[in-house]
C-alpha cells in the first residue's frame, strides 16, 4: 500500500478515469459523501464542530503524507534528494493550495459563528469546484500503481473532503449560497493563480496552467483570459441555481 517505485511497467497500467471501474469509484464516494452529509446535519452544532476539527486534520495529515511519501520515493529510487522538484512535490496547484485552506477554516473558523461567509463561500466555489473537477482529470489517479495505495487513495479521500465539507456547511445553514457573493471564490481563485505564477516562474513549472494551458497548447499571456472566462462560467453554474432556490424559498414566504 505504500511501496516505492524503482521502475514502470507500461503493460501494467490500470485505467480507472473515463472507465467503468472510475466511474464505480466514484459513485461509491458520491455516496458516502451523501451519507456524511446527511449524518452530519443530525448533529448537534457542538459535535458537527468536533466532526469539522476531524476533517482538518484529517487533511493535514494526508498532505503531509503526500509529500513525505514523495520525497522518500525519490530517495528510495535516486539515493538522494539532490534534483528533486520539490516545488512540484509540495505542489501549488489549486488543490494543494485548497486543502491549507480549508484545514486552516476548520481548524481556526469553525468555533466562530459570524464573519465565515467569504470562507465558506470560496471552499464551495472554489475548493469544492476544484475537487470536482479534479475526478474528471484523466491524471488524478496514477495509473502504474493499484487503486489502495497510498497515493491513490489520498488522492480520492482528500477531493472527496473537500466536496463534503462544503456540503456540511450548506446543510447545517452555516452559509447560504448567494449570487452577490460569487466575487469572493473568484478573489480567491485570482489569489491562487497569483501564487501560483509566482511559484510556476522560480521553479520552472506549471501550476494552475500560468505558463501555458498545455490541454489545448495555449501560452501565456493567452491562457489568461481563456481561465478567467472557464472560471467565472463554472462558478456561474455553481451560484445560479441556488441563487434560484433562495429567490424561491423568498417568494414563498412573502406569500406566506
Amino acid at each position: 500500500m505504500f511501496r516505492f517505485d524503482k521502475f514502470i511497467l507500461e503493460e501494467n497500467r490500470l485505467e480507472y478515469i473515463l472507465s467503468i471501474y472510475g466511474l464505480l469509484v466514484v459513485l461509491v464516494i458520491a455516496i458516502i459523501i451523501t451519507l456524511l452529509t446527511w449524518l452530519f446535519k443530525k448533529l448537534t452544532f457542538k459535535n458537527q464542530n468536533i466532526m469539522l476539527y476531524i476533517i482538518g486534520a484529517v487533511l493535514a495529515i494526508l498532505e503531509i503524507g503526500r509529500i513525505t511519501w514523495h520525497f522518500l520515493n525519490y530517495y528510495h529510487i535516486n539515493g538522494t534528494l539532490a534534483g528533486t522538484n520539490w516545488a512540484w512535490t509540495v505542489s501549488f496547484q489549486m488543490c494543494a493550495q485548497m486543502v491549507w485552506f480549508t484545514v486552516y477554516v476548520l481548524l481556526f473558523r469553525t468555533h466562530k459563528k459570524e464573519g465565515n461567509t467569504i470562507f465558506y463561500s470560496i471552499l464551495f466555489g472554489q475548493a469544492m469546484l476544484g475537487a470536482i473537477l479534479a475526478f474528471g482529470y484523466i491524471d488524478m489517479i496514477d495509473n502504474t500503481r493499484h487503486l489502495y495505495h497510498f497515493t491513490n487513495w489520498q488522492t480520492l479521500v482528500t477531493h472527496g473532503l473537500l466536496i463534503l465539507v462544503p456540503c456540511c456547511l450548506i446543510v447545517s445553514k452555516r452559509v447560504t449560497i448567494r449570487l452577490k457573493n460569487i466575487w469572493m471564490p473568484i478573489m480567491g481563485a485570482l489569489i491562487t493563480a497569483v501564487i501560483a505564477l509566482i511559484m510556476s516562474l522560480i521553479t520552472d513549472n506549471n501550476f494552475m496552467y500560468m505558463m501555458e494551458f498545455n490541454l489545448v497548447g495555449i501560452k501565456i499571456p493567452w491562457n489568461y483570459p481563456i481561465l478567467l472566462t472557464l472560471m467565472v462560467i463554472l462558478e456561474l453554474i455553481l451560484f445560479v441555481p441556488f441563487e434560484l432556490v433562495y429567490r424561491h424559498k423568498i417568494r414563498k414566504n412573502n406569500m406566506n
